[in-house]
């Protein structure tokens, strides 16, 4: 795993080349994406979602966009039918994830839906305080005490900038204009089907516990 630091020196290198990667969608809107109802897979790795539009900051990965999510997404207000993220917002600063959500808020249609997959801080927490060390994966760190384990899911080698339970996802989510806010769970939903989910959320060991929180919410309209 490349380190944080090096991390942050190669995306200030790449702002100027981001930013550019996304003026053709900026534009083409009118001539490709207004055609059918799109939605977005923020952050989407090495699981590509056919039926999203795939986006990422990382050239290794299969991707429909090349974007760096601190920057504004660039689809016009109002124009996406809904928002799917896995493993992202915990990487995020909070000033960032304040303005990424409300770009999320902006660009979807009154009505369109968002759903969220994050780690589980409250989970993690009653793994630590009953002693549970066996909850936590030996990534990307091998620790045995129980309060390096702890360390190592929350802040991740220095990867994890924000830990979320039900409650600050709600706070942060309402911030940002966002309602019916539910928490949900692994493979289950209310708006993305099941082929994408059954991609995207897979475990790869199902014996393993679910370490994540899943929440889903809506833009009012």
């Amino acid at each position: 795993m490349i380190h944080q630091r090096k991390k942050d020196f190669l995306f200030f290198l790449a702002q100027p080349v981001l930013g550019l990667a996304a003026l053709p969608v900026r534009w083409g809107w009118r001539f490709w994406a207004r055609s059918r109802p799109w939605r977005l897979h923020l952050g989407c790795g090495p699981k590509y979602a056919p039926s999203f539009i795939n986006v990422d900051a990382n050239p290794f990965h299969r991707v429909d966009l090349w974007l760096d999510l601190r920057n504004p997404l660039p689809f016009p207000d109002a124009t996406l039918e809904g928002i799917y993220t896995l493993e992202t917002l915990e990487h995020l600063y909070p000033d960032e994830l304040d303005q990424l959500l409300l770009e999320c808020r902006r660009v979807l249609q009154p009505g369109g839906f968002i759903r969220i997959g994050v780690p589980h801080l409250r989970r993690a927490a009653e793994a630590y305080l009953a002693g549970r060390g066996g909850w936590f994966a030996d990534w990307p760190r091998s620790y045995r005490s129980p309060g390096g384990r702890l360390s190592n899911f929350l802040f991740c080698d220095g990867q994890h900038r924000n830990a979320f339970d039900l409650s600050l996802m709600e706070e942060v989510l309402k911030k940002a204009g966002f309602a019916n806010i539910v928490e949900s769970s692994r493979g289950q939903s209310q708006w993305v089907e099941p082929a994408a989910m059954s991609l995207c959320e897979a475990d790869a060991d199902p014996g393993e516990p679910d370490r994540h929180l899943f929440v889903e919410a809506r833009k009012p309209g």
